[in-house]
C-alpha cells in the first residue's frame, strides 16, 4: 500500500529467528493463504513492524510499586464510586447511564441493566452494605414477567442472569463466612465501617434466595428462544436458539434463523450454573446442545467453525472465521465451561478447536480472519474483542499442565499441589535473594521468571503463555500508539479501521493484562494497567460517570457508556492493582476474606469453584464449601481429585522464560525515585521479617 515504508529493520526484523521460529515461515504462510506474493509482503511488513515499534516506544514504563499499586487501586475505586453513584442519582432503573447529558436511557430490556451488571463488583470492592441493599431491590422488583421486551439472548444471558447468578452466590457466601470477612476486616477501614453497620448487614443476613428465584424465572423465558414457533416443536431442527426472544411471549413468527456463534455458543457457563443450582437439566442441556451443534458443523479441513449460522437448516450464513466479533466466547466458554461445570467433552473440544486457532488465523503475534473452510485470508484486521485472547491463553497454560503431576504420579494429594502453587511458598525460596540483591521495594517477577526451570526447553516459543505475552504486546502497541483500542483496526494500513475508529470502554485488554499479571507477575503489566487507567480518566471522564470516545484519534466524546465499564473494565483494574499492591507476600483473592477460586464469565461475573457446581446439586441450600474444603489441614492430604479442575487464577511456575516485552533485566530491578515505605527499603505488610544481608 502507498505510505507503508518497508525498511531494511523491517526486512532483518522478518528474517530473523525468534523463539525458534522465523518470521520469513510466517510470511510465506500468508503468501499461501491465496494473496499475491506482494500484497502479502506489504501486509506481514505492516504487521510485523508494530512490535519492534512497540517495544521500543516503552522505555518511559517503570516499575510499579507496592504503595503505587495501592493508590491506583484506589484511583479504580474511586473512579467506580463516581459511576455507580451518577447511575444511581441520574439513570436508575433506566438501564444505563448517558455520561454527557447525566440521564438515563432503556437499551437492552428494561431491566435495570447497570445495577444488575455491576452487583459482583460491589462485593469485589468490599461495598457488602451497598450490595446487600442493591441485591434486594433487584430481588424484589426486578419482575419479568410484567415485561413485554423482545431482548437479545446474548446480552441477557451474559449481563442480566450471570449477574443474577453471580450476585445470589456472593449472597450465599457472605452469610457463610461473615466472620471472616468482619475480622479481616480490621486492616481495611471501608470494611470496618460497613461491618459495624449492623443494619445495612441485615439484608444480606436475612438473605433467602430471592436473586436465585429472579434468575430462574429469566432463565425458564430465554429457554424459550430454543422453541420452533413456525413448526409449533420445543425445540429447533439443529438445537440451536433463536437470536432474540420476548420476555412475555417467547420467539417470534417472524423472528430472523441466522444466529452468530457466539450468540448460540455463550450459554454454558450460565446456564449450566443456573441447573446446578436448581437441580433442573434443562437449562445445562440446552447450552450443551446448542454448543455441540456449532462443533458438530465446523469444517472438516480446517476445524474452523463461521461467524453467522442459520439455526433451521444449520448452514453457514458467514465463513468468516476468527477470534473475535460474532465468535469470541464460543472459544471461551468451551474452556471455562469445562473449568467451572466440569464437562469433560467441552475441555476436548476445546483443545482441537484451539489448535484450530492457532494453525491458521494466527499470523505473527495477531489473529486475522480467514474462511473457515480452507483458511484462506479474507480479512487482516484486529477487533478490540480479540483482546481476550491472550487472558484466555493464559487459563490455558494452567489448566493443560495442572493433572501431569498426579498423572506422572509426583503427586499424591491436591495439597500438595496447592502448596507448590502459593506465592508464600515461592516468595519464601527467593526471600533471601531478594533481600540481598534487590531489596523489598520491588516485586520479584524477573527471580521468578529465573526459577522457572525451563531454559532450554525447545517448546518454549509455542508455549501458550508466551503466545499470550507476545500477542499481547503487539495489542498494547495499538493503545500506546492512538489512546485507547478502536473497534477495529487495518493491519494491512496500520491504522483503525474506516467505521470503527470508536472506543467504547471495553474491558478486554484489561482482562488479559490482569490474567498475564497473576501468571506471570511481571510488573510491567502493572505499569501497562496504569497507563489504560490514565488514558481513561483524562480522556474518557465525564461530569456522570465515564464516555465512550467516537473517534480514538481526535478524542471526540460520545454520550454513551455501556454497563460492562462497571461490570468488566473498571473491575479488571481493581483486581490488577489490589493483585499489585498485596506482591508476592500476601495473597490476592478476588473477593477480598472469601476462600473461593473464581472462574469469570465473559461478562466478568465470578463464579466460584464450589462442590454445588462442580457436582450436579440438588435443590435446596447452596453447598458454598470450597473444592477439596475437607482437605485443607490434613497432613496426608485427600485423593478425591476432581477431573478438569485448574487454578486459572494463579501463577505459572513451570512456564517458559521469554523475551520482556517492556522491560530490560536492569530496568525491572531499579526501583524509581519516591517517597514510599516500599522504595525507602521497607518490607510490605505481611513479608518475612528481615533477616541479615
Amino acid at each position: 500500500r502507498a505510505g507503508v515504508e518497508l525498511d531494511r529493520s523491517d526486512i532483518d526484523h522478518m528474517a530473523r529467528p525468534s523463539g525458534g521460529r522465523r518470521k520469513g515461515r510466517r510470511l510465506a504462510r500468508v503468501a499461501a493463504m491465496g494473496l499475491p506474493v506482494a500484497c502479502a509482503l506489504t501486509i506481514a511488513a505492516a504487521v510485523l513492524s508494530l512490535v519492534p515499534r512497540f517495544a521500543d516506544a516503552t522505555p518511559d514504563l517503570q516499575v510499579v510499586s507496592l504503595a503505587e499499586s495501592h493508590a491506583l487501586r484506589e484511583e479504580v475505586r474511586d473512579a467506580f464510586v463516581h459511576t455507580y453513584d451518577s447511575y444511581m442519582r441520574n439513570a436508575f432503573p433506566k438501564d444505563e447511564l448517558l455520561p454527557l447529558s447525566c440521564e438515563g436511557k432503556d437499551t437492552l430490556g428494561s431491566y435495570a441493566l447497570t445495577l444488575v451488571d455491576s452487583l459482583d463488583t460491589l462485593a469485589v470492592l468490599g461495598n457488602w452494605t451497598e450490595f446487600g441493599k442493591s441485591a434486594k431491590w433487584v430481588a424484589e422488583n426486578l419482575k419479568f414477567s410484567e415485561s413485554d421486551e423482545t431482548v437479545s439472548v446474548f446480552e441477557t444471558n451474559i449481563r442480566v442472569l450471570g449477574g443474577l447468578l453471580s450476585a445470589h452466590m456472593l449472597s450465599e457466601g457472605f452469610k457463610e463466612h461473615e466472620k471472616e470477612i468482619c475480622e479481616g476486616a480490621e486492616e481495611d477501614k471501608a470494611l470496618g465501617a460497613q461491618c459495624e453497620d449492623v443494619a445495612g448487614l441485615e439484608t444480606l443476613r436475612s438473605y433467602e434466595g430471592g436473586l436465585l428465584r429472579v434468575a430462574l424465572d429469566l432463565g425458564k423465558r430465554l429457554a424459550a428462544a430454543f422453541e420452533d414457533p413456525r413448526r409449533r416443536k420445543p425445540r429447533t431442527r439443529t438445537g440451536l436458539p433463536f437470536g432474540a426472544v420476548n420476555l412475555r411471549h417467547g420467539v417470534a413468527a417472524n423472528e430472523t434463523e441466522l444466529a452468530s456463534t457466539a450468540g448460540a455458543g455463550t450459554l454454558a457457563v450460565e446456564f449450566g450454573v443456573l441447573s446446578r443450582l436448581t437441580g433442573d437439566p434443562l437449562f445445562e442441556d440446552l447450552a450443551k446442545s446448542s454448543m455441540r451443534a456449532i462443533w458438530e458443523r465446523r469444517s472438516p479441513i480446517t476445524g474452523l467453525v463461521g461467524a453467522h449460522i442459520n439455526i433451521s437448516s444449520g448452514a453457514w450464513t458467514h465463513l468468516d472465521s476468527g477470534i473475535g466479533a460474532s465468535v469470541d466466547s464460543y472459544y471461551e466458554y468451551l474452556l471455562k465451561g469445562s473449568v467451572l461445570l466440569g464437562l469433560d467433552d467441552f475441555a476436548e473440544m476445546f483443545r482441537q478447536a484451539y489448535h484450530s486457532v492457532e494453525e491458521n488465523i494466527r499470523v505473527g503475534p495477531w489473529y486475522v480472519e480467514v474462511n473457515m473452510e480452507n483458511g484462506v485470508l479474507v480479512w487482516p484486521i484486529f477487533n478490540a474483542l480479540q483482546a481476550f485472547w491472550p487472558g484466555l491463553q493464559t487459563l490455558t497454560a494452567s489448566c493443560s499442565g495442572d493433572h501431569k503431576h498426579f498423572s506422572t504420579g509426583k503427586m499424591n494429594s491436591k495439597r500438595q499441589f496447592e502448596e507448590m502453587l502459593t506465592y508464600q511458598t515461592i516468595a519464601r525460596k527467593l526471600s533471601e535473594i531478594s533481600r540481598q540483591e534487590i531489596g523489598f521495594g520491588v516485586p520479584s517477577a524477573n527471580l521468578i521468571h529465573d526459577s522457572y526451570g525451563c531454559e532450554n526447553r525447545s517448546d518454549a516459543s509455542s508455549h501458550d503463555l508466551s503466545k499470550a505475552i507476545e500477542t499481547h504486546g503487539a495489542m498494547f502497541s495499538v493503545w500506546k500508539r492512538h489512546g485507547a483500542t478502536p473497534e477495529g483496526y487495518s493491519l494491512s494500513q496500520v491504522e483503525p479501521q474506516h467505521g470503527q475508529r470508536a472506543y467504547a470502554l471495553r474491558p478486554e485488554l484489561v482482562e488479559s493484562t490482569y490474567y498475564l499479571y497473576l501468571a506471570t507477575r511481571d510488573p510491567a503489566y502493572l505499569g501497562v494497567g496504569r497507563e489504560m487507567l490514565a488514558a481513561i480518566q483524562s480522556r474518557c471522564r465525564a461530569k456522570c460517570g465515564y464516555a465512550s470516545l467516537a473517534d480514538v484519534d481526535t478524542g471526540k466524546r460520545r454520550d454513551h457508556m455501556e454497563s460492562f465499564f462497571l461490570a468488566e473494565t473498571l473491575k479488571y483494574l481493581y483486581l490488577l492493582f489490589d493483585a499489585g499492591a498485596r506482591g508476592l507476600w500476601r495473597e490476592h483473592r478476588v473477593v477480598r476474606h472469601l476462600p473461593y477460586d473464581y472462574v469469570f464469565s465473559t461478562e466478568g461475573h465470578i463464579f466460584p469453584l464450589t462442590n454445588s457446581l462442580s457436582a450436579f446439586g440438588k435443590p435446596g441450600k447452596l453447598d458454598t464449601r470450597p473444592l477439596n474444603s475437607d482437605c485443607r489441614g490434613r497432613e496426608s492430604g485427600c485423593g478425591d481429585v476432581l477431573e478438569g479442575y485448574c487454578r486459572p487464577l494463579h501463577p505459572i511456575w513451570d512456564a517458559p522464560r521469554y523475551a520482556r516485552h517492556y522491560l530490560p533485566f536492569e530496568e525491572a530491578v531499579a526501583e524509581p525515585s519516591g517517597g514510599s515505605s516500599a522504595a525507602a527499603g521497607e518490607p510490605p505488610p505481611g513479608a518475612p521479617p528481615r533477616t541479615g544481608g
